[in-house]
C-alpha cells in the first residue's frame, strides 16, 4: 500500500476515493500527449486531409485505451478527456467548446466499462470507441441543427467525419496487441 501522503482526495474529506498522485501524472501527461501527438501528426502528414485525420483519431483513441488500462478507476476517462481538451485549447485554442460533449460522451464510457462491461478489457476497448462514435455524432447533429435548411451543406462535414471514424476503428483494432505488450514490458500492472 502506498502511503497517505502519495494520495489525494478529490471529492470530500471522507470519501473513499483516493487518487494516487502517479495515477494523476499518468493521466495528465498521456491525456496532453494525445493531443499533441494528434496535433502533430496532422502538421506532419500536410494538414487537414484524410489520411493525417486518420490516423490523428487513431492515436487519441489508442492513448486513452491506454489510460484506462493503466488508471483502473471510475472517471479516468473523464479526467484525460478534459486534460486533452484544455491542451488543445492552449495550443490551438479549440475545444472547449466541445468539452461538455467531450465529457458526456467520457461519462457515458464510464458508466459501459464499469457497470455493463465489468472492468474487462474488451469493454475498455468498446467503452472508448462508443466515445468516440458518440462525440462525433453529436457534432453531426449540431451541425445539422445548423444547416437543416439546406442539406448538401451536411456533405463536407459527413466526408470530414468517416476518417475520425475509421482513425477510431483501427484504434480499437491497434490498442488490445499494444496493450499486451506494455503488460510484457509492466507498463500495465493488471
Amino acid at each position: 500500500m502506498s502511503r497517505k501522503s502519495d494520495h489525494l482526495r478529490l471529492i470530500s474529506p471522507r470519501s473513499a476515493t483516493d487518487w494516487a498522485i502517479r495515477d494523476l501524472v499518468i493521466i495528465g501527461l498521456m491525456g496532453a500527449l494525445a493531443r499533441a501527438m494528434g496535433l502533430l501528426s496532422v502538421l506532419v502528414l500536410g494538414g487537414m486531409n484524410p489520411l493525417s485525420l486518420t490516423v490523428r483519431s487513431t492515436i487519441i483513441t489508442v492513448i486513452f485505451i491506454i489510460v484506462r488500462h493503466k488508471v483502473r478507476r471510475f472517471g479516468s476517462l473523464i479526467l484525460v478527456v478534459m486534460v486533452g481538451s484544455l491542451t488543445s485549447f492552449f495550443i490551438m485554442a479549440q475545444g472547449i467548446i466541445t468539452l461538455p460533449i467531450t465529457l458526456l460522451g467520457a461519462l457515458l464510457a464510464e458508466i459501459f466499462i464499469v457497470y455493463v462491461g465489468r472492468e474487462r478489457s474488451l469493454a475498455i476497448v468498446a467503452g472508448v470507441g462508443l466515445m468516440s462514435i458518440f462525440e462525433r455524432a453529436a457534432a453531426l447533429i449540431f451541425i445539422w441543427l445548423n444547416l437543416r435548411e439546406n442539406l448538401v451543406l451536411m456533405l463536407p462535414a459527413l466526408f470530414m467525419s468517416a476518417p475520425g471514424f475509421m482513425g477510431t476503428f483501427l484504434g480499437c483494432l491497434l490498442a488490445p496487441g499494444l496493450v499486451k505488450e506494455l503488460r510484457h514490458a509492466s507498463f500495465i500492472n493488471s
